[in-house]
């Protein structure tokens, strides 16, 4: 088998060559190149997920900006998977995470004990820094030491609409909020 780069594809249309990846019971790396040219990679070893990751973020750190990505172009290279990223769930359970993204609004996500949810701090992170760069990270961190996690759908609004009142103007708050919604 050699590496071949696909066509560009939608989300869905790459889980499901992930799924025909799996499903073959074969060993390698899915190089992704998002559209913003981002580098994905997840490693499958006989038929399950060994390890993930999105630009320098692993494991589950990286599940959010996976699930963020529109579309990409991939290529599969046979072979050893690379390293192994523990925290991750089971690949079955993983692919449920992957495939509830922007069909589900938090409030129909299971709560208790949910990656996809508990991520979420990272993904608000990632989309705050755009409008108020690198102390993003440390505003999320701050509201969840005050608040606590964030477990359910309320929180979670409290939460976006909290640090969106930290972006000055208006349209581009009303711009975040919206943005990050259509994420979830």
């Amino acid at each position: 088998m050699t590496e071949q780069e696909h066509p560009l594809l939608s989300y869905r249309e790459l889980l499901n060559e992930l799924k025909q990846l799996l499903s073959k019971r074969t060993s390698g790396v899915m190089f992704i190149s998002t559209l913003d040219n981002h580098a994905v990679q997840i490693g499958i070893k006989r038929g399950k997920i060994f390890g993930c990751r999105f630009r320098f973020k692993r494991g589950e750190e990286a599940l959010p900006l996976i699930m963020a990505m529109e579309a990409g172009r991939y290529s599969f290279t046979p072979g050893p998977p690379g390293l192994p990223d523990k925290s991750l769930p089971p690949t079955d359970t993983l692919l449920q995470i992957l495939g509830n993204t922007k069909n589900n609004t938090p409030a129909d996500m299971p709560i208790q004990g949910n990656t996809q949810l508990a991520a979420v701090p990272a993904l608000i992170a990632t989309e705050l820094a755009i409008y108020l760069g690198p102390i993003a990270s440390i505003l999320v961190e701050d509201y969840l030491e005050e608040n606590g996690p964030v477990r359910d759908s309320g929180a979670l609004k409290g939460m976006i609409i909290a640090l969106a009142s930290e972006i000055e103007d208006q349209g581009k708050r009303d711009e975040f909020t919206q943005h990050v919604l259509s994420k979830l």
